[in-house]
């Protein structure tokens, strides 16, 4: 099969034909075109010439009568030596001999810049095509044709792929003499999305700052914490926090609660929280229980009463009962000082009612 390569200087269409020729070509004869008339310069090295595989130098114009049957020939830059023909000019006989090469098996691989550079007839017996396309940014793509495309239509290209150069490649033979890199401009659209996205990300943090600025007030500078102030220093506070106007009386001695006249707003100042109640007893008559903090009646509903008298749960404000006198201690300096009756004793509380009985705690 007549395989062709093509591809703009510096594409890598070389390396790519002698990547496949590489693991077709170990146990089979490989022949190389060499014609010195083709050089530029004297200085100037052929592919035969810096090829390390193992090959044989033979000429494209008399290929047909060195190469054996099942040989592999390589010809490079093939338009040196098989350019286009006029219409009237004979057919040489190297490229009447590629009709018939598939019957002594026979692979050739061509590679030129454009396929129009090469001879009409050699173009018409192309079985598969290959077209490295090097975009520069946007890297290199391989296009392959079951035939010759002369148009490089690759946009309707039915195998089309990324394609990477292989490295280890270019230890096998010499691709130029010099090397230049060409200076490539980035794509216009590249940088078109470059700067939108500069610009979008902008965008996001002004408006998360402004988001943040409406939905986040400055906070307050929480002041630093401060030790309780004596009892004292407080009723000193309260007597100094009492207005010197003449209170409402409509509406600051209004009790809150029309039971208990010191929840009117005028005694604000001066109720103050000295005392925490707790369940140290409890008073039950047939289905009625009441629940007692010392010799002072709770108001606490009897089931919860009942609940209490049945389950005992554990009281963390209220300290372990002492062995000797029955006291309990408190577990911090501001509790109360609570006797509690010992237990088996009847409360005053429930002589006072009468009847039933007293759980203490």
């Amino acid at each position: 099969m007549i395989s062709l390569f093509t591809g703009m200087p510096g594409a890598g269409k070389t390396a790519a034909m002698i990547d496949l020729v590489r693991d077709i070509a170990k146990d089979r004869p490989l022949f190389v075109h060499f014609d010195p008339s083709e050089r530029l310069r004297p200085e100037q090295k052929l592919l035969s010439e810096t090829l390390k595989l193992p090959h044989t130098q033979v000429n494209a114009s008399t290929w047909h009568e060195e190469v054996p049957d099942g040989g592999i020939l390589i010809i490079d830059e093939a338009q040196g030596c098989w350019r286009p023909r006029g219409p009237s000019a004979k057919v040489p006989e190297a490229i009447a001999a590629l009709e018939t090469h598939r019957h002594a098996g026979v692979d050739i691989f061509i590679t030129t810049q454009a396929p129009r550079l090469i001879d009409a007839n050699v173009r018409g017996l192309v079985g598969r095509h290959v077209h490295i396309r090097d975009t520069g940014w946007l890297g290199r793509w391989w296009y392959e044709w079951p035939e010759t495309n002369e148009s490089l239509t690759w946009k309707t290209c039915p195998v089309k792929k990324r394609y990477k150069l292989p490295k280890q490649i270019f230890d096998l033979y010499g691709s130029a003499n010099v090397h230049t890199t060409p200076v490539r401009m980035a794509p216009k659209t590249l940088v078109l999305i470059a700067v939108l996205l500069v610009c979008l990300a902008a965008l996001v943090f002004m408006i998360v700052r402004s988001v943040n600025r409406y939905t986040s007030p400055d906070q307050v500078k929480e002041p630093a914490p401060v030790s309780a102030p004596a009892p004292a220093a407080v009723r000193a506070d309260l007597r100094a926090q009492i207005p010197t106007s003449v209170p409402d009386e409509r509406v600051d001695f209004m009790p809150r609660l029309s039971d208990r006249p010191w929840t009117a707003p005028a005694y604000d100042h001066l109720r103050q929280v000295i005392r925490m109640p707790v369940i140290t007893g409890a008073v039950c008559v047939n289905e009625h229980c009441v629940c007692y903090h010392g010799q002072e009646r709770l108001d606490v509903g009897s089931d919860q009463c009942r609940h209490w008298a049945v389950y005992r749960p554990f009281n963390p404000y209220v300290g372990e009962r002492d062995s000797i006198g029955g006291k309990v201690e408190a577990s911090r300096s501001s509790a109360p000082d609570q006797t509690l009756p010992v237990h088996g004793e009847t409360s005053a509380a429930a002589q006072a009612f009468g009847v039933g009985h007293a759980l203490p705690f």
